[in-house]
């Protein structure tokens, strides 16, 4: 997606939502990550990906 000018209105980039999990999902997700060596947040990202393209 494009985002600058589009019929003479400047189009800002939407802000960041961050989801709110319950702490005991969190943690989980966390140990993935950490079993992986990789950011929590870059591998929700990863598995979101997955599940919607693979």
């Amino acid at each position: 997606m494009c985002w600058g000018v589009f019929g003479g209105m400047s189009m800002k980039q939407p802000t960041k939502q961050i989801p709110h999990f319950a702490q005991h999902l969190l943690d989980s997700i966390k140990a993935a990550a950490n079993a992986r060596d990789v950011p929590y947040q870059s591998l929700i990202k990863v598995w979101l990906q997955e599940k919607l393209h693979g």
